[in-house]
């Protein structure tokens, strides 16, 4: 889902963050910034219910890096490894909890 929302509210913290309670897909018409932010993309990703992470493709690379982000991501379905930094696809803690699961 995405939609044309311009520069200023695309940069608003709680316009994103209404959109995202609506639909984690949202995220993709935040603006870098947001697509940088941890609490944003991790409040996303808590939210999901429908098993659909292809917003995640849309996150910074430092997000893609983040442990904790891509952690949470996989607990709650494990085809989003495919969405983590080539770092963190060779972590010891990644691969035993994709085994785990």
């Amino acid at each position: 889902m995405s939609i044309y929302i311009g520069k200023r509210l695309a940069d608003n913290d709680y316009f994103i963050y209404d959109l995202i309670k609506k639909d984690p897909f949202y995220i993709c018409d935040a603006s870098d910034r947001l697509k940088d932010d941890f609490d944003m993309v991790m409040e996303a990703i808590k939210l999901t219910v429908n098993g659909e992470f292809g917003y995640l493709n849309s996150i910074s690379d430092r997000l893609k890096d983040d442990k904790d982000i891509i952690t949470e991501a996989i607990k709650r379905d494990k085809t989003t490894y495919e969405y983590a930094s080539d770092r963190l696809k060779e972590d010891p803690d990644i691969l035993f909890l994709m085994n785990y699961l």
